[in-house]
């Protein structure tokens, strides 16, 4: 995915009022800073809202994004530079957005962890959707695992205290995981057309037997 070839250069794709006096940045916590982050959150916003509503190989349109956020296309350009800039920005936006929660639940047993990690896939499903985008796509900058090394120091104690075996390779486990979920959430939709069931039918019917196979079930 390419930025579009029209997106012009960052000084006249700003919108009329926008441009700066040369060497006068915006002080912190001014108005045009203030402004700059709700215009980015927004178009990070309507970017995951056109992914959803009109998926993948649709393609994302920025001149959809910046209409969807109601601000000048140019302003894609000029705060994020490219489709993949745009993405990235969006998914590490909700990374933040989850990251209290996740803390929260770092001390609980595995099995809990799965299991609110779990829900709170299914419950929105566009980062899995987006990481797959950008996989696809062949971006560099792009780091799918979330939290990675407190999720390692995790596994690390974990295994310290017997749950995990003392020679397993703790970020082959991380890999397992995360491809999971991004390839079931990924398809969960279309699997559960398939299987004739709902998504929240097959949500049960597939933590069901994780549990049983991974022995989650006698806990």
């Amino acid at each position: 995915m390419s930025a579009d070839a029209d997106e012009g250069s960052p000084d006249a794709a700003r919108a009329p009022g926008e441009r700066q006096a040369k060497g006068k940045a915006p002080k912190r916590g001014s108005k045009a800073t203030q402004s700059r982050a709700a215009t980015e959150a927004a178009l990070m916003a309507a970017a995951l809202r056109l992914l959803e509503r009109d998926g993948v190989l649709a393609g994302l349109s920025l001149q959809a994004v910046a209409d969807e956020a109601g601000v000048n296309r140019g302003l894609i350009h000029h705060y994020f530079g490219s489709r993949q800039a745009l993405l990235r920005a969006a998914l590490e936006a909700r990374k933040n957005a989850g990251e209290a929660p996740f803390e929260q639940v770092r001390e609980d047993a595995p099995a809990d962890k799965e299991a609110w990690s779990f829900e709170a896939h299914a419950r929105d499903s566009s980062y899995a959707r987006v990481v797959a985008l950008l996989a696809l796509d062949g971006d560099e900058e792009f780091a799918p695992m979330p939290y990675v090394e407190r999720r390692l120091a995790d596994l690390r104690r974990e295994s310290d205290e017997g749950r995990l075996p003392q020679d397993v390779d703790l970020a082959a486990i991380l890999v397992m995981w995360d491809s999971f979920f991004y390839g079931y959430f990924v398809m969960r939709t279309a699997l559960a057309r398939q299987l004739d069931v709902t998504p929240e039918q097959l949500d049960q019917r597939v933590v069901g037997t994780y549990n049983r196979l991974t022995g989650r079930d006698h806990r």
